[in-house]
């Protein structure tokens, strides 16, 4: 399946589908890069492989009794295979996620020298990464990808608010201060609490369940045969989840071929 979920959403299937796509990249040997690889496998390895960590981490403080706290890496996760799929699956995306991430460089390092000093060398690379174009925002990216690519069937939104939702949990906002208060209906006597009331559950395991399917879907698209991109889509169709943000899987084999144009 490579469409928003559509129906219920089971969290211990979820959970188990996340395990075995976990296990069945722990059991691949480690990818080997020379110098006649891809760009593709260079560079999105570490966002796939980044992703499947935070995944990792995620069920780590989940099973630690801290759901709540979890939203962080779930967040972290989703981001990071969502911009390694775009890259992967947009014309020339990967260039352009090369470009955009020296053009960010060049913003880290010109604040950098804020604090210390630079070389007239380190101020010349700074200088051309900035002559790159930056990359498109992350919602731009959800939008690029988020449902179907016909103009008259409107899309399903779901990437942007999922990442907005988690956002609000991650950061300073008002879902944390009201996170930590729980309101009596009745009397309004307001209970301040030490732990943050979950109230997502089953959603955050979603996005998290598909972060994972992502990152591993593009890593088994960008190793060599013999792959398991087959397994990868078989595990997540099982959980309700999609593996790949094109529309299908037809489509993501053709959009694949033309990300390194």
């Amino acid at each position: 399946m490579t469409v928003a979920p559509q129906g219920s959403l089971d969290p211990i299937a979820i959970r188990h589908a996340c395990q075995e796509l976990l296990d069945l990249q722990d059991s691949q040997d480690l990818m080997t890069a020379s110098a006649v690889d891809s760009a593709a496998t260079l560079v999105l390895n570490g966002l796939c492989q980044q992703a499947l960590n935070h995944s990792r981490a995620a069920w780590v403080v989940v099973d630690a009794g801290f759901p709540v706290e979890a939203t962080v890496n779930i967040r972290a996760a989703l981001e990071h295979a969502v911009t390694a799929q775009w890259a992967f699956l947009t014309p020339n995306g990967v260039k352009r996620l090369v470009d955009g991430s020296k053009y960010k460089a060049s913003q880290y390092f010109e604040s950098a020298g804020l604090q210390v000093s630079l070389d007239d060398g380190a101020d010349e690379q700074i200088s051309a990464w900035k002559t790159f174009k930056q990359l498109p925002s992350f919602s731009t990216m959800c939008d690029d990808l988020d449902g179907t690519p016909d103009p008259d069937e409107p899309k399903s939104g779901l990437l942007r608010f999922e990442y907005v939702r988690l956002s609000q949990a991650t950061h300073v906002t008002s879902s944390t201060i009201t996170g930590y208060l729980a309101v009596d209906e009745l009397t309004g006597e307001v209970a301040l609490l030490q732990q943050a009331i979950e109230r997502f559950p089953v959603v955050n395991l979603m996005d998290l369940g598909i972060a994972t399917a992502l990152a591993c879907w593009t890593i088994e698209s960008l190793r060599k045969e013999p792959n398991r991109l087959a397994e990868v889509e078989q595990i997540a169709d099982k959980a309700n989840i999609p593996s790949t943000l094109a529309k299908d899987y037809e489509t993501a084999n053709k959009r694949k071929a033309k990300s390194e144009a």
